[in-house]
């Protein structure tokens, strides 16, 4: 039976070249990257070319690259470590507060209930519309001066929708410099971006972002790394002209802080400049710079031809299929490579994935972290979709070996499957 992998959000198989990279790494390079001996010193090597090349890429500072053992990890670091660093540091009596949207990954999601929990700070979710987008003017309602952090996914996991980061941020500046605080740091601005990076830009300093987290095993490399950027406190990021024509008017330092934006959540030895401490994964880290640079470069070209499966994959849909429905939307507001179906009929969105399992093909009901639950996608319920819609819904997801003679065999699948329910 052909095998049909349709479930590259949730993971990509590993690169050929990153493979032989992590491989090679594997055997030669075991030193510590701590020891001061040739051993180690082959090692921090390997991981000061991986951090120049991520840094590059993000256009960040060197030091500004901290590498974690998942996005997870990462933005638990986002999360958890800006709540301790205001607390720690600030001298604000309030309880500090942290906007996420209602569409985040469960890793943002829950961290930030457990912190509520905790009695650490207060949640307040941003709703989304019924396309799945943040409207920056429901951020800039929510901001006061207890919010520490706002948390936006750069593009969601499930149906695709990418969010307006930057203008996200222009609304945190311009909200700064009406309340004559433009100085502060806070609140940070956070993005998961780990759906994004093959398909959009990710300069930090054009995003206006403070966190940023990546992953690698979603872009081709091995799993067991992820990425979180974290601005240097020294340096301000300017959004817009009025900010920066504000700052060349009162020539202010305007950002310098002498404390770091998080404090760690992982102690010990102190590595990734006291962020994150424990032994890093070399091997893993070098395969990962590598499938970045990989991504990178071939985003372009790779954009354009996902979006031609997209189109034949809807086409297809609309011709053998009509009455199946696109949760969200199809614009180039989108990801290119995410399309979540509606399918009408008596079966489940588990039931769906069985059978097109049995017959060779994998897809997804939604995020991998919580696809065995039997609850229905709260990313659907946020965007106001009906619970037996919602329960009957299905991701496909596509990525760089995907080819139309495997959406074909696809929709022929599903058709012979859904035949006797509706058509």
């Amino acid at each position: 039976m052909e095998k049909i992998y349709l479930d590259y959000s949730a993971s990509t198989p590993l690169d050929n070249e990153v493979l032989k990279i992590v491989h090679k790494n594997l055997k030669d390079v075991y030193g510590n990257p701590g020891s001061l001996h040739a051993f180690g010193q082959k090692a921090i090597n390997i991981l000061d070319i991986s951090r120049e090349v991520t840094a590059s890429i993000l256009n960040a500072d060197f030091r500004e690259v901290v590498f974690t053992a998942s996005a997870t990890e990462a933005n638990n670091l986002a999360l958890r470590g800006a709540v301790r660093a205001f607390s720690l540091h600030t001298k604000k009596k309030l309880k500090p507060k942290i906007l996420v949207s209602a569409i985040e990954h469960e890793s943002v999601l829950q961290t930030a209930f457990d912190l509520e929990r905790e009695g650490l700070v207060c949640v307040e979710i941003i709703p989304v519309d019924k396309n799945g987008f943040v409207l920056p003017e429901s951020i800039e309602k929510s901001l006061d001066e207890r919010t520490v952090l706002i948390s936006v996914m750069y593009a969601n996991n499930v149906v695709g929708s990418i969010q307006p980061i930057s203008e996200i941020a222009k609304v945190i500046s311009n909200w700064k410099l009406a309340i004559g605080d433009i100085k502060s740091v806070y609140p940070l601005l956070h993005a998961d971006a780990v759906q994004a990076f093959q398909y959009l830009n990710c300069d930090v300093k054009k995003l206006g972002v403070d966190l940023f987290t990546l992953s690698s095993h979603k872009i081709y490399g091995p799993k067991g790394v992820g990425v979180l950027y974290i601005r240097n406190s020294k340096s301000q990021i300017l959004n817009n002209k009025q900010v920066s024509n504000y700052n060349n008017q009162n020539k202010k330092q305007d950002g310098i802080l002498n404390f770091p934006l998080v404090e760690p959540i992982i102690t010990g030895g102190g590595q990734e400049f006291n962020f994150r401490s424990g032994t890093q994964a070399a091997p893993l880290i070098a395969g990962f710079a590598h499938a970045l640079k990989k991504s990178d470069s071939a985003r372009v070209h790779e954009t354009k031809r996902i979006k031609e499966l997209k189109k034949y994959l809807l086409d297809m849909l609309a011709k053998h299929l009509p009455k199946i429905q696109v949760n969200g939307g199809k614009g180039n507001n989108f990801l290119p490579n995410i399309i979540n179906l509606y399918i009408p009929g008596d079966y489940t969105s588990g039931e769906l994935l069985i059978a097109l399992d049995m017959r060779g093909i994998a897809v997804s009901s939604g995020s991998a972290c919580s696809v065995r639950s039997e609850k229905p996608s709260y990313v659907l319920q946020a965007l106001q979709v009906k619970e037996n819609r919602a329960k009957s819904s299905i991701r496909i997801s596509m990525g760089k070996f995907t080819t139309k003679s495997e959406l074909s065999r696809f929709v022929s699948v599903l058709k012979d499957i859904l035949k006797k329910k509706f058509l």
